[in-house]
């Protein structure tokens, strides 16, 4: 089931999220708003189950940390 939501940026956010969109090759910005979405769900879940999201080096992720893929 596909659902439509109406999300609302001033106009930082716009340009912040248009930053990104530039930088990962992303032409639609609805797409990354999807994936924002699907970050905060995967965080919900983790807070539910009791444990957190740290955030850390991007070199000590690969070696130590589980890997969110979005």
């Amino acid at each position: 089931m596909d659902m439509q939501i109406t999300v609302r940026l001033n106009d930082n956010e716009l340009r912040e999220l248009d930053k990104i969109a530039k930088k990962e090759g992303i032409e639609n910005r609805s797409e990354i708003v999807r994936k924002c979405i699907k970050l905060y769900l995967h965080v919900k879940v983790l807070e539910e189950q009791g444990k957190v999201l740290m955030l850390v080096p991007k070199e000590q992720a690969q070696n130590s940390a589980t890997q969110i893929l979005i």
